[in-house]
């Protein structure tokens, strides 16, 4: 059996269309500031990165059927929102909640 070849780093020059080697484009400083990701369970989401060590931006609720928590990681400009909003999102909620109350207890 033949053995593979090994890969080999490319040497061409690459050549793009580039509409920003026009003089007349502006650049645009863009930098990525919020990151947002739904979950059904937000005291899960917020008791695993609060254990990684990343500060708590936002703990937010709007009724029963929307919240919000905001990470930061230790020297990121970037922060990870979670949100939960809905039926299954609420339930699981007050699950949470209601297991913390009895672990307390």
């Amino acid at each position: 059996m033949a053995q593979p070849e090994q890969a080999r780093e490319s040497t061409k020059a690459v050549r793009t269309n580039d509409a920003t080697r026009n003089a007349s484009v502006a650049r645009v400083d863009m930098k990525l500031e919020v990151v947002v990701i739904p979950v059904s369970d937000v005291d899960r989401a917020k008791d695993f990165y609060g254990r990684l060590g990343w500060r708590l931006d936002a703990d937010f609720a709007s009724g029963d059927d929307f919240r919000v928590i905001q990470f930061t990681p230790p020297g990121s400009g970037v922060g990870i929102r979670h949100k939960s909003w809905g039926r299954h999102s609420r339930s699981s909620w007050r699950e949470s909640r209601r297991r913390d109350c009895n672990r307390r207890r």
